[in-house]
């Protein structure tokens, strides 16, 4: 009974830093000319990625995720740093279904993820909120 209440104290315990992890970067992101081929979609990603922390961010992964499960990739960008309070410019020719294409059109927004170490040498993953750019508005 007490591992029972030390597991569940553990869990909601590490909640707050978990949720304070995933909203430490956000992101703008366009969409270029799609083409399709079968039952996928070959478009031009844009993304400007936002390091909302305190922390250097060096030899960051940026990816595109199936939204549903996170270890199915898309897309791999570049390596990349930035430091805190700062942004950049993330640019890609990506191939999603059509489904997940078509989800974006309808309003979702592409999962993105960022992988890196923190300074202690810690593995990190923090899913990026992503917002679509306005018509007019640019990266």
């Amino acid at each position: 009974m007490k591992v029972a209440i030390a597991v569940v104290l553990s869990v909601f315990l590490l909640l707050p830093a978990a949720a304070q992890q995933v909203s430490s970067f956000t992101a703008n992101y366009q969409t270029g000319k799609p083409t399709t081929k079968d039952n996928d979609v070959r478009v031009m990603l844009s993304v400007r990625l936002y390091n909302n922390t305190a922390n250097n961010m060096r030899g960051a992964t940026v990816t595109l995720v199936a939204p549903s499960a996170t270890n199915k990739v898309y897309a791999t960008f570049a390596e990349v740093s930035v430091a805190p309070g700062e942004s950049l410019a993330l640019t890609q020719s990506v191939t999603v279904p059509l489904q997940e294409y078509t989800r974006w059109q309808k309003g979702s927004r592409p999962s993105l993820a960022v992988r890196y170490s923190d300074a202690n040498g810690k593995p990190v993953v923090a899913i990026i909120p992503a917002k679509a750019l306005v018509a007019g508005q640019t990266l």
